[in-house]
């Protein structure tokens, strides 16, 4: 193998003689320049890679995070496909990122969807793309209690929501034909007195 150095300190039949020793074909054809470029190439072709050692990683359990989940099920699944987690929270949001290798990633999503893994707790997205599996925490809705501040004082109002408290699985259209009342009263009275409380049923 000739350095940059010695190739271009070789007049131009010199080089193409050793072109063909290299096994490039129609060496006559090259400009000396373009011909330097073919040879250095076919070179580092030629030239014997060495294989950089493999560094085996000692296996590392990873940490519980509370932010993320206390279930040990959660951590095993990520540890037996070694995957790496990413979290990334914007203001009122979090979002979890399981990443996997390429060859790893099949048999994880698999997995996690023949189980259900985490279901209950996350919102849950392959991503092919990316080879992960991306999850959103679920937030616990706080239902407001009841106060007779919420009570609405008009007949109508008050016949409206008695019957929601009453019947809290009957539709607005029902509620509205027993009561000949408007549709619009009677979401009314859904959305300020009982959207949200333990009475919202439908």
């Amino acid at each position: 193998m000739k350095t940059s150095e010695e190739l271009q300190n070789m007049k131009v039949v010199d080089l193409r003689s050793y072109a063909k020793e290299l096994g490039i074909k129609n060496a006559k054809t090259y400009q000396k320049t373009d011909l330097i470029k073919k040879i250095e190439e076919v070179q580092n072709e030629l030239q014997p890679k060495v294989e950089e050692p493999v560094i085996e990683e000692s296996a590392k359990s990873i940490e519980i995070n509370p932010m993320i989940t206390e279930e040990p099920s959660f951590y095993e699944f990520v540890e037996k496909y070694n995957g790496t987690i990413a979290i990334e929270t914007k203001e009122d949001s979090t979002k979890i990122s399981i990443n996997f290798s390429k060859e790893s990633y099949k048999a994880a999503v698999q997995e996690y969807k023949d189980s259900k893994k985490f279901k209950t707790n996350f919102y849950c997205f392959d991503n092919a793309l990316q080879h992960s599996i991306v999850l959103y925490p679920k937030k616990s809705i706080e239902r407001k209690k009841r106060t007779e501040s919420d009570i609405p004082n008009g007949p109508q109002s008050l016949a409206i929501y008695n019957m929601m408290i009453e019947h809290p699985t009957w539709t607005h259209y029902k509620i509205k034909s027993l009561l000949n009342c408007t549709y619009t009263n009677v979401r009314r009275v859904y959305l300020k007195y009982i959207k949200g409380t333990e009475y919202d049923k439908r």
